[in-house]
């Protein structure tokens, strides 16, 4: 699975991605060090399961972070309503880590902050980069769902086996693919212009052109 770690700024552009296999090495602090204990009692989940729920409860935190930084730079209002959605995706994967007795990844809620240092710059350099201008900021907002897909399709045919991260993931990948729309719309009203940095070019264009449906999903009673 791809990582948000890729991404980083490239100079003279508005953003380039690095491969980067690891996010860190694991510590005495990381949960994911503590998943053979757990997985001993949680036979439902895979050890790659638990991994990408970790994984992803910290993904949409830092999509959240980035977001309500940009909307009090902006005043945009897509960004406010998008952090909004963002955390109910973080807390849909909340509940499936304390349904299964995975450890939080997430000890500290506040904005910016992460156990893991690279995210606590990951998610510096995104801001300071969508802090650049509106456009900039927007580019950003695609860049992260478009990241985020990737990972919860790769996820989907590669990794869920258990019903209910298939059903979660289901729900997080619909809610991104409105996202993405959204942000490529404004980002079209502003001049500019998006092309897919993870997902293929036909799966970019299936999504912005609703071919998959834009069907809303509902997860513990909240929309998209």
């Amino acid at each position: 699975m791809r990582r948000l770690l890729a991404l980083t700024i490239i100079a003279g552009s508005i953003l380039a991605f690095a491969a980067c296999d690891k996010t860190s090495e694991v510590s005495v602090a990381d949960p994911v060090a503590q998943t053979t204990a757990v997985l001993s009692t949680t036979t439902d989940l895979t050890q790659d399961e638990v991994q990408s729920l970790i994984h992803m409860r910290q993904e949409e935190k830092l999509a959240r972070d980035v977001y309500l930084s940009l909307y009090q730079r902006w005043g945009a209002r897509i960004f406010n309503n998008i952090a909004s959605s963002e955390q109910r995706h973080t807390n849909a994967v909340k509940t499936l880590l304390d349904r299964y007795g995975i450890p939080d990844p997430i000890t500290n809620d506040s904005i910016g902050f992460f156990q893991d240092p690279n995210l606590t710059n990951l998610y510096q350099t995104l801001v300071d980069q969508g802090s650049r201008s509106l456009l900039d900021a927007l580019v950003v907002g695609a860049t992260i769902e478009d990241l985020d897909i990737y990972d919860l399709d790769e996820a989907l045919a590669n990794i869920a086996v258990n019903s209910d991260v298939i059903r979660v993931y289901t729900h997080l990948v619909h809610g991104s693919e409105n996202h993405m729309r959204a942000f490529y719309r404004q980002i079209v009203r502003n001049g500019g212009t998006y092309s897919p940095q993870y997902i293929s070019q036909e799966r970019f264009d299936e999504i912005i052109s609703g071919s998959n449906g834009r069907r809303r999903f509902r997860y513990r009673g909240r929309a998209e």
